[in-house]
């Protein structure tokens, strides 16, 4: 009678809701990517996270070792890392991470010569001077015809142009990267300006 008795006992406890638990347990939370959308300098982060909030006690961001449960960051130009760490009901955690690159915007300043200069003669030298930053490579555009200036014919090797000179020219930098391009505002130089 107490082998049935013990016996009845264990089949009880193995019907019990113990492996509920357990078996909630097996569910995983995964980290299915980190989508982000980037303005400016604002970085909006996103966890993509399955299955859904249910299981999901908390997650937070380290961003180059800082930690924040913000979604959104103000981040310099360069590489970030981004980590995403998430905790489940049951104290598990997750993580996943990724590289993430903000390029420096590409700007151009003209200095010299300024719009209207018209101070040279035909046997002078014109010396184009100017700034570019964020920019892996960049031409300068010298032309006498302002529809033609940004044409592949009008890169100027040097930032020096020889005599004899013209009456008039149009000038301005191309700089750009692998991903995006700018074009300087056109300067007009010369008596017909």
């Amino acid at each position: 009678m107490k082998k049935i008795i013990i016996l009845a006992f264990l089949m009880a406890i193995s019907c019990s809701n113990s492996d509920k638990f357990s078996g909630e347990k097996s569910l995983e939370i995964r980290i299915e990517g980190i989508p982000y959308i980037i303005r400016g300098k604002e970085l909006s982060l996103f966890a993509s996270i399955h299955p859904d909030s249910d299981y999901l006690m908390d997650y937070f961001w380290i961003i180059n070792g800082d930690t924040t449960h913000s979604d959104t960051h103000i981040i310099d130009y360069g590489e970030h890392i981004v980590k995403l760490v998430v905790v489940d009901i049951f104290g598990d955690s997750v993580t996943d991470s990724i590289l993430i690159y903000l390029p420096m915007q590409i700007e151009v300043e003209l200095f010299s010569p300024i719009d209207g200069f018209s101070d040279f003669l035909e046997t002078d030298t014109l010396k184009f001077q100017y700034k570019t930053s964020g920019a892996e490579n960049h031409f300068l555009y010298v032309s006498t015809d302002e529809k033609t200036l940004w044409e592949e014919e009008n890169i100027l090797a040097s930032e020096i142009l020889e005599p004899p000179l013209s009456d008039i020219y149009f000038w301005g930098i191309k700089a750009f990267t692998e991903k995006d391009t700018v074009f300087s505002k056109k300067r007009c130089i010369g008596k017909y300006c």
